[in-house]
Formats: C-alpha cells, sequence, structure tokens
C-alpha cells in the first residue's frame, strides 16, 4: 500500500494508479480513505467504471446504502461487467 499511496504522491495524474489505490484501502478497511480516493478518481473522470466499485463497497461497509446503490448503477450504465449488476442486487 506504501508504494502505491507514494505514486499517487508522485503522480497523482494516471487515474487507474488513483483508482487502484481506491480499491487497496477498501480492502485494507480503511473505508473513509477510500471513499475520498473515489470521489477524488471521480472528479478526475467521471466516465471511468472501474472508480464506483470500490466507492460503492467502502459506502457500503459504512451503511451508507442509499449513496452506495447509485455508485454501483453509475459503473454498470458505464460497463458491461456483470458484478456492478451483482453489486445493486446485494445493496
Amino acid at each position: 500500500m506504501a508504494h502505491l499511496k507514494q505514486a499517487v504522491e508522485l503522480d497523482p495524474i494516471p487515474l487507474q494508479t488513483n483508482s487502484t489505490f481506491a480499491s487497496v484501502l477498501y480492502r485494507a478497511r480503511r473505508f473513509e480513505e477510500s471513499i475520498a480516493q473515489a470521489r477524488r478518481c471521480v472528479e478526475m473522470d467521471p466516465s471511468h467504471a472501474a472508480t464506483y466499485g470500490p466507492y460503492g463497497f467502502a459506502l457500503m461497509a459504512q451503511q451508507r446504502v442509499k449513496e452506495a446503490i447509485p455508485m454501483f448503477r453509475r459503473g454498470a450504465a458505464l460497463s458491461s461487467v456483470p458484478s456492478f449488476l451483482a453489486s445493486i442486487a446485494y445493496a
């Protein structure tokens, strides 16, 4: 995780690195940080579908279901990956 954080700090532009960092933060159970990182990714490029998964799951982990569902829906609208639809059903 430290290497990803350093990569983001050195060059905050690559969206994939930022999105991956949001996912890693979610998996580390650092939900507020994951939400903040995912929010930055959405601000950088709202059409980047991969960001919406960790964003939604981090919100779900904090019992913020009403905020999570639109994230999963947005991801599903941008991508044909079935996991977004499963995430909506899960929420």
